[in-house]
């Protein structure tokens, strides 16, 4: 009975560090940092990225209006232009 809860206690810890060790891609990488340029400029306002999807496209949410939306889309088109750049 004791190997059984010793064998289920490993196989949850090795499940729980596969989980962390995830790491993104370079089109997620490239859309997170083009976020972060644009909220130091203050360009986002009222909006914000809540994922990332392993393509780059980012989901968006509003805080409590959508207003911002169309600057925070115009500043991460020309920021991920300048990434994308060799």
């Amino acid at each position: 009975m004791m190997r059984l809860g010793r064998r289920a206690a490993l196989l949850v810890a090795f499940c729980a560090l596969a989980g962390c060790a995830t790491a993104n891609t370079p089109e997620q990488e490239r859309t997170w940092a083009a976020y972060e340029a644009c909220k130091a400029e203050g360009r986002v306002t009222h909006v914000y990225i809540y994922r990332v999807e392993p393509n780059g496209l980012a989901r968006w949410r509003a805080s409590d209006t959508a207003y911002g939306f169309q600057e925070a889309q115009a500043c991460m088109k020309e920021q991920l232009a300048k990434l994308r750049r060799p």
